[in-house]
């Protein structure tokens, strides 16, 4: 089984690259962490005349061609942070290749290729020969110590990871707004034909009261007459 490599990637796109970039991790295993660090140097310059192949001569030097770079791709945050670790990697490299005494600085080295890998990445997708998945790779410290690709995933690459799955998922139809049916009119209920009616009041006989009163107004006024003459009829005889 083939060994595995942090730059593995760049074997498919640009050999040269990944051959530089191999090595630079070779020496910082190798504990040649200065001898690293001028390598990974190396690895950005050739990244960026590749980069403008064609429109500089090997005469230029690499501040000439990162002044140009700079110019192009300082308008993104992207490609503001590629710059930022091109010209790491340059400072960095240039230092160690020109120091008067060996640093064997490890934890600088281990920095330089983790920049190394981001300017690889970088640069895969401005070739634009590359898949997007490589946009959730992370430089894996225990592959480059062992061989042997850490099978914890960090928590920028389970981001990464998720937010492509959302890219790449078929949206799905947004659900038409449900309308609310119209509340029916309540149906007025048949009165039952067998309802009992309500009973109406009697009326009185006007014409029989009136015949009443009448008859005992006569016998009223016959039995004042009765007196009236029986006290006639009384007077009379005293005399």
């Amino acid at each position: 089984m083939a060994k595995e490599h942090n730059f593995g990637f760049l074997s498919k796109i640009d050999k040269n690259l990944y051959g530089i970039a191999n090595d630079a991790e070779q020496l910082y295993c190798d504990e040649y962490f200065d001898q690293c660090m001028v390598q990974t140097r190396r690895f950005a310059e050739n990244v960026c005349r590749n980069i403008t192949k064609g429109e500089f001569s090997s005469e230029e030097t690499f501040d000439e061609i990162l002044a140009t770079l700079k110019d192009r791709m300082s308008d993104t945050i992207g490609g503001r942070e590629f710059i930022n670790d091109l010209y790491f990697l340059k400072k960095a490299g240039n230092t160690s290749a020109h120091s008067a005494r060996i640093e064997n600085d490890g934890i600088k080295a281990l920095e330089c290729l983790q920049r190394a890998f981001e300017v690889a990445i970088n640069f895969a997708m401005i070739k634009n020969t590359a898949d997007k998945t490589i946009l959730s790779l992370q430089y894996d410290e225990e592959l480059l110590i062992t061989g042997k690709r850490s099978k914890e995933k960090t928590l920028q690459q389970k981001y990464t990871e998720m937010k492509q799955k959302e890219t790449l998922a078929p949206k799905k139809p947004k659900a038409a707004a449900k309308t609310l049916p119209k509340p029916k009119k309540p149906k007025s209920s048949p009165v039952p034909s067998d309802r009992p009616k309500p009973k109406k009041k009697k009326q009185k006989n006007k014409a029989n009261n009136n015949g009443y009163g009448i008859f005992w107004k006569v016998i009223l006024v016959l039995l004042l007459l009765s007196l009236v003459t029986l006290a006639g009829l009384s007077i009379m005889t005293r005399f």
